[in-house]
């Protein structure tokens, strides 16, 4: 009976586990605060800071805030909170396997970390001389968010959790024009002259081709008409590189390929027509929407979003990141900017070209028959992990 006993006790002490260190995250805290139950901080950022401090001053014996051999957990209120710049967790953040920080939602919470901007202040916009006849008096107008005291670049808009359409020539995808032909040597494009609709201008305009395997977007530079046709060139560098890489062409002239790519354009209030669009008139920093039916514009949630990535788990070969835990946690409104920036030439899977042309002769010391060259650059996460090991995200979304 006593061995029994004696093991029993081995087997509940070798089975519990020190409590967590615990610092408390809200979006009405404050980064003054403690932290502690009932005094929460306001920022991850505060609170990682925090953490970062209790296990330095722990480890070299200079008495840590609190015991952190259980691990520390940071616990996250509900709400949504609004980044400025991607929450960084770096090698210093690092638990151990009996010691993890953990980065949690509070029981029955569901925060959001956000990369977006809110759009607020909407009224009901004034004639606008381009907008389609259609929607004259049913388009809303706002100031767009700033950022630097700049107006702030995105592209895309979300209303009420829903993301809105940007502005564009066609509305039903399924009755895309196609392109009639294309000069490489001029890098010159031509189109229906019908496709245009209203627009004469390329102003922010863009053209959007589904090509194959692949969507590039092209920003319009001038636009030419010719009789029944419209003759477009693009701005650099993806102009060089959509008439310099072989594969995927613009225009096969072979049926069974496929024929020619369809396309539409997007970025000009000339398309602005259906419920649910919206466009940005970035040099007047005004944003425009057309709401859809049973939307309220004096209480719409309306998001920007300006963050290309919105989380960074990175530590180096060296100095990984270790014991990382992310739990119940959303991240929402992350942006790609490249498109407005340089335009989009991918290759595949979204990766983008940075170089690319057909070698003439064929052939490289690896591949004997190979006539494509391509070099490509990869789109940012909205969450990346980098140098890290045994790090988890659990029930995030």
């Amino acid at each position: 009976m006593n061995r029994y006993l004696t093991l029993l006790a081995a087997l509940l002490l070798w089975g519990t586990t020190a409590p967590a260190a615990e610092i408390w995250v809200s979006p009405q805290g404050s980064d003054t605060a403690s932290g502690q139950p009932g005094k929460p901080v306001a920022t991850l950022r505060m609170a990682l800071h925090k953490a970062r401090e209790m296990r330095r001053l722990h480890s070299v014996g200079k008495g840590a805030a609190a015991d952190v051999a259980g691990g520390i957990r940071i616990v996250v209120g509900g709400g949504t909170y609004r980044l400025d710049e991607p929450l960084f967790i770096r090698p210093e953040d690092s638990g151990t396997e009996d010691s993890p920080t953990i980065v949690e939602a509070a029981a029955g919470a569901a925060p959001v970390l956000s990369g977006g901007a809110a759009v607020e202040g909407w009224r009901r916009a004034s004639r606008l001389p381009r907008l389609p006849k259609a929607a004259q008096g049913k388009v809303w107008e706002a100031d767009a968010p700033t950022d630097g005291g700049r107006p702030m670049d995105f592209r895309q808009l979300w209303v009420n959790g829903k993301k809105a359409t940007r502005a564009r020539s066609v509305n039903d995808l399924d009755l895309m024009p196609h392109i009639l032909r294309v000069s490489k040597p001029t890098e010159q494009l031509w189109v229906p002259a019908s496709a245009l609709g209203a627009l004469d201008s390329p102003a922010n305009a863009e053209l959007v081709i589904h090509q194959m395997w692949e969507i590039a977007v092209l920003r319009i530079k001038s636009i030419t008409p010719r009789g029944d046709s419209a003759c477009l060139t693009f701005h650099q560098p993806e102009s060089r590189l959509q008439f310099l890489h072989p594969w995927p062409p613009a225009v096969i002239q072979h049926d069974s390929l496929g024929g020619n790519s369809t396309f539409f354009l997007a970025g000009a209030v000339e398309f602005l027509d259906s419920p649910g669009e919206w466009h940005y008139d970035a040099p007047r920093g005004k944003l425009y929407y057309y709401p859809r039916a049973g939307e309220d514009m004096a209480t719409a949630e309306v998001v920007a979003p300006r963050l290309e990535t919105l989380l960074r788990v990175e530590g180096t070969l060296d100095r990984p990141v270790r014991h990382v835990h992310l739990c119940g946690l959303a991240f929402e409104h992350s942006t790609w900017l490249r498109p407005a920036q340089r335009g989009h030439v991918p290759l595949q899977a979204g990766m983008y070209l940075i170089d690319a042309y057909k070698l003439r002769p064929p052939g490289t010391p690896a591949k004997p028959s190979l006539e494509n060259q391509a070099w490509v650059g990869r789109m940012p996460g909205g969450v990346t992990v980098k140098n890290a090991h045994h790090t988890r995200f659990v029930r995030c979304r």
